[in-house]
């Protein structure tokens, strides 16, 4: 339920520094899927600030009472105002529950994840069909929309498999929102994307298909989550025509 760690205290110290080559955006797709399965970036971690492409995710641990469960971040800096209060009274679309316990010299977010599994999990040794890629654009698209309504930032969202939480059936998703962290939504996209590709099932040449095609999206300068239902839209066609 927890993502790989055991229940209680658990300090997570892997992180990844990772650059995606430009020279990729031309490459064959089945290339890129292989090289990235040989090269095992797939079991890296990154971190990164508003500065550089890093994600630093501190002082995460588990806890588990007579009922829940929960994912605990630990932030060394009070972040007080608008966001915080969004995300602990509202229950959004596709967030994780959130409340927040503040003390004098941090701020420490308690994330529900009750009866699900994170993305690297879920898929440690389970590959993803296009249908399940396809419901799970679906919802990330939709959750970043809510974000929206309620005039929240979409780069605060961590897009890390660590942090993104399946139902049983892996079709309803959640995401985790964290005010104060800072990540370049499009760099954020681009390793969750290629995290993904060799997960695929490579039988299953529409997910092949779909995913190399919105990993060579998210790649481009111009790049822009519309270009991410311009590709479902495309498979969904495809599939009609079938």
């Amino acid at each position: 339920y927890h993502g790989g760690c055991e229940p209680g205290a658990c300090q997570n110290p892997r992180f990844r520094n990772r650059t995606i080559p430009p020279e990729n955006k031309d490459r064959d797709g089945a290339d890129i899927i292989s090289d990235i399965a040989v090269s095992g970036a797939q079991n890296e971690t990154f971190s990164y600030t508003e500065k550089e492409w890093r994600i630093t995710i501190m002082n995460v641990h588990y806890k588990r009472d007579l009922n829940s469960n929960y994912m605990i971040l630990t932030d060394e800096h009070r972040e007080d105002g608008y966001e915080v209060r969004m995300i602990t009274e509202n229950r959004i679309y596709g967030f994780l529950p959130c409340v927040c316990q503040e003390h004098e010299q941090r701020t420490e977010y308690y994330y529900e994840i009750t009866g699900r599994q994170s993305l690297q999990l879920a898929y440690e040794r389970k590959k993803i069909n296009c249908e399940q890629l396809k419901g799970f654009l679906r919802e990330l698209l939709r959750i970043l929309e809510a974000a929206g309504e309620y005039l929240l930032n979409p780069e605060h969202f961590i897009l890390e498999p660590e942090y993104i939480y399946l139902d049983a059936e892996r079709k309803s998703v959640r995401f985790c929102y964290l005010p104060g962290f800072h990540g370049e939504i499009q760099k954020q996209f681009q390793s969750l994307a290629e995290y993904i590709l060799p997960k695929l099932d490579h039988e299953d040449g529409k997910a092949v298909m779909l995913g190399y095609n919105v990993y060579r999206r998210a790649l481009e300068d111009s790049f822009h989550l519309e270009y991410i239902k311009e590709e479902l839209y495309k498979i969904c066609n495809s599939d009609e025509e079938d």
